[in-house]
C-alpha cells in the first residue's frame, strides 16, 4: 500500500519535455505561436540559496532582466551546452509568457 502523503520529490526530464511539448502544440494551434512579453524586461528575483528555505526570510532580492535572459537562451541554438542557470532562464521567462497570455 502506498503512503499517499508521501510526495514524490523526483520529477522526470522527458515528462517535463513531453508537457511543454503539449503546451506549445496547443497554444500554437489556438495561432499563438508567439508571445509579446510587453513591458515585461526587469524582475524581482530571490538568491536560489534563499528561494526555498522555509525557515527565512529572503534578505534582498535581485533584479533580473528578461531580454537578457532570452538572449543567453538563443545561444543555445548555436550547441552551447546547457547549464543549470539556463534552466532558471527558462523559468522564468515561462513565467512572464504565462502572465502575458493571462492578460
Amino acid at each position: 500500500m502506498t503512503d499517499e502523503t508521501n510526495q514524490d520529490t523526483s520529477v522526470s526530464l522527458v515528462f517535463l519535455l513531453a508537457i511543454a511539448d503539449k503546451i506549445v502544440t496547443e497554444y500554437t494551434q489556438r495561432g499563438l505561436a508567439t508571445v509579446n512579453l510587453g513591458d515585461r524586461q526587469y524582475y524581482h528575483a530571490v538568491a536560489a540559496d534563499e528561494m526555498f528555505d522555509m525557515t527565512d526570510i529572503p534578505k534582498e532580492l535581485i533584479v533580473g532582466d528578461l531580454y537578457d535572459d532570452i538572449s543567453e537562451l538563443k545561444r543555445l541554438k548555436n550547441d552551447d551546452i546547457p547549464t543549470a542557470v539556463d534552466i532558471e532562464r527558462l523559468g522564468r521567462v515561462l513565467l512572464a509568457i504565462s502572465e502575458s497570455v493571462l492578460e
